[in-house]
């Protein structure tokens, strides 16, 4: 497997519904994890009191919730 340099945008929701759009910028299919975690404090300090882990794969761009 070959690593190339990816971008991530986020936004984020009063509700946890969130998304995150991930992009190989140097061309490639992508293979990972998006890890996305939900903290009580503003700054996300502490214990995430949810998180969840969704798998990438395949052609570049993809939006993963």
């Amino acid at each position: 497997m070959i690593s190339v340099p990816s971008s991530l945008f986020s936004r984020q929701s009063f509700i946890p519904n969130d998304s995150a759009t991930v992009s190989a910028t140097q061309g490639g299919n992508l293979a990972g994890t998006v890890s996305f975690a939900v903290f009580e404090s503003s700054d996300c300090s502490g214990t995430a009191i949810y998180s969840q882990n969704v798998a990438v794969s395949g052609a570049s761009p993809q939006t993963v919730s």
